[in-house]
């Protein structure tokens, strides 16, 4: 397993195709900060804006145009140490990340979001610098996946953006996913907003455009789903439910139910059951 982030302040010195070594192994992203940097990527010229994210695909050769100073974080894993679930895999092997035809993909951060992540990048440096990664290895994880997450939802496939609708439907996917992962202990359409790096309103839009409804009705309805599966299909007990589901207090979950369905989850078990 392999990760390591390194903060570069200045330019006077061409860098290495890689600061780290075996790079075929390793996935690459590079993050700006208040400052555009140029790089060559196979040999070619490339500006990063302020406040991106360049992904670099595996066999790209990269180098820094040097004579100018300039400030970036270097930030390089295996897959080995990311990867934990089928989704982590779909977004290392995305086209909008590493597996970009060209070699590479630039993502620019919204505006309102720029703090964040900057804030999220430094962090992760600094847990680099004290060398106590186990300690922090989901925190680690946790963060990757949101710089991950910016290129799917915002990536381009070329040189023009996507297809606004076309981004809808990449917001969408990336919600449903988060919301299966998440929903026994996330709840708030901030959390799955911040969690996909688009704010609340870009992440409302998405949903209506593609789904007719708002998050929250999303969320509320995959409870509900899920609630009603358990109450059907297993013999827990409605507290029981209730606290999987991320309710301390089962009369909470009760209401919940009640408004969703006009039935209290014991009546509703018992129609279903004398009906069966």
């Amino acid at each position: 397993m392999k990760f390591g982030i390194l903060e570069i302040k200045y330019s006077f010195e061409p860098l290495p195709s890689s600061p780290v070594s075996d790079n075929a192994s390793l996935y690459r992203a590079l993050i700006t900060d208040t400052e555009e940097i140029t790089l060559q990527i196979d040999s070619h010229p490339v500006t990063i804006p302020p406040f991106s994210i360049l992904y670099i695909s595996a066999e790209a050769v990269i180098s820094f145009v040097s004579g100018h100073d300039c400030h970036f974080y270097f930030l390089y894993f295996s897959e080995v140490f990311y990867r934990r679930t089928s989704f982590d895999e779909d977004l290392l092997k995305s086209e909008l990340t590493f597996n970009a035809a060209r070699g590479f993909n630039i993502v620019t951060i919204e505006p309102e979001l720029q703090p964040y992540f900057i804030s999220q990048v430094r962090f992760l440096n600094e847990i680099y610098t004290t060398k106590n990664l186990v300690v922090f290895n989901d925190l680690i994880h946790s963060v990757i996946k949101q710089l991950l997450l910016v290129g799917t939802l915002m990536g381009t496939k070329d040189e023009s953006m996507n297809d606004y609708v076309d981004l809808d439907h990449e917001i969408v996917r990336s919600f449903r996913l988060l919301v299966e992962e998440h929903l026994s202990t996330e709840k708030s359409v901030a959390f799955y907003a911040e969690k996909l790096g688009v704010s609340s309103r870009r992440l409302s839009h998405a949903c209506k455009t593609v789904l007719e409804t708002t998050p929250k009705q999303f969320i509320s309805r995959c409870i509900i789903k899920e609630a009603k599966r358990r109450l059907l299909y297993t013999s827990e007990s409605v507290r029981e439910i209730a606290w999987k589901l991320g309710y301390e207090e089962e009369n909470n979950f009760s209401a919940f139910f009640m408004k969703e369905t006009k039935l209290s989850p014991s009546t509703y078990r018992k129609a279903y059951h004398k009906g069966a």
